[in-house]
């Protein structure tokens, strides 16, 4: 990443372009010399999704899909429609798939409340292969 001009920052990834040929250093603009930063999506999402009847299915973003997010609730509704399979997964494009949001307290809670056990379990399994 580094030879690219990029870093991460919490969970953007941060490019830096370099200045092009005409671009003015006016107030609030980039200062000549310095090149502009410019941060990236948080690149393609995979979700676990699970139909009515308890069928799960991965599916992942082609398109960044408005709603899709790292931190959205368990249990959050989508519509989809004409969505493309390819090898079992779901290729998610704007035009296919809108999110309705809301969420299932009792999957969200359990979730929440297992994440640090979770996080903490992975932590000490890494440590003790070191």
């Amino acid at each position: 990443m580094g030879e690219r001009g990029e870093f991460m920052k919490g969970k953007e990834v941060i490019r830096l372009v370099p200045e092009e040929e005409g671009d003015e250093g006016g107030e609030g603009g980039p200062v000549a010399g310095r090149p502009k930063v410019v941060v990236a999506g948080t690149g393609p999402h995979k979700l676990l999704m699970e139909d009515a009847g308890g069928r799960g299915v991965y599916g992942i973003e082609l398109q960044s899909v408005q709603g899709i997010q790292v931190d959205m609730p368990m249990g959050a509704k989508m519509v989809l429609k004409n969505v493309t399979v390819a090898r079992g997964i779901l290729l998610l494009t704007p035009a296919n798939t809108l999110v309705l949001g809301g969420k299932v307290e009792a999957l969200n809670q359990q979730y929440l409340a297992n994440r640090k056990q979770v996080l903490n379990a992975a932590l000490e399994k890494l440590r003790s292969q070191s």
